[in-house]
């Protein structure tokens, strides 16, 4: 059984994971087979999909994240993100999305499945020019969205929460002569 947080109460990671970077898939177009998806799915929209699908939710006014735009024409720089409810998938793609923000998603989902809580991922593509990280849609409310309407006892608790899956994350390990967190695979992009 896992020791709990002295000032929280929440279960912590006591032993430490070795992560490196042959555990990263590198591949431009990769699927997480062993994902849920996969269990009930057989392929991943395309990319001609995904575009089509943010062109029909930009005609109906639907806008998951309204501090983006789109735009008919492109360039899809930093669309909105897509959304499959049928398939329970949601894609944040274009040109300014990276390979690496799928991988910093699937070694914590891979490694410390039970100790952080993050997005499965199904599996990433490049087309284009542009990026696709397809991951499990979550129909919920932001904590940005909610953190004003939360009573003071529930905010500390969230906190709490929030100091164990930092306190599981820094339980991740690397040999010094394979570093690559912070700047996963030798990129430009951060890590955590």
């Amino acid at each position: 059984m896992l020791p709990r947080d002295s000032k929280c109460g929440a279960l912590i990671r006591q032993e430490h994971v070795q992560l490196t970077p042959l555990m990263i898939p590198k591949s431009p177009d990769f699927d997480v087979k062993d994902s849920q998806f996969f269990g009930k799915f057989t392929k991943l929209p395309s990319p001609e999909e995904v575009r089509s699908q943010a062109k029909a939710q930009h005609l109906a006014g639907v806008c998951p994240d309204n501090r983006k735009t789109f735009s008919l024409e492109g360039p899809h720089v930093r669309p909105p993100p897509v959304i499959f409810k049928d398939l329970g998938l949601f894609v944040k793609w274009g040109s300014a999305a990276r390979i690496s923000e799928g991988q910093c998603l699937y070694a914590p989902g891979q490694l410390l499945k039970d100790q952080v809580p993050v997005p499965e991922i199904y599996g990433w593509r490049e087309d284009g020019g542009q990026t696709f990280i397809y991951m499990e849609y979550l129909h919920a409310q932001t904590l940005e969205q909610a953190w004003e309407k939360l009573e003071s006892d529930d905010r500390v608790s969230i906190c709490c929460e929030l100091r164990t899956i930092y306190n599981n994350i820094r339980h991740l390990e690397q040999k010094p002569a394979e570093s690559f967190i912070g700047t996963i695979l030798s990129t430009a992009s951060a890590f955590f």
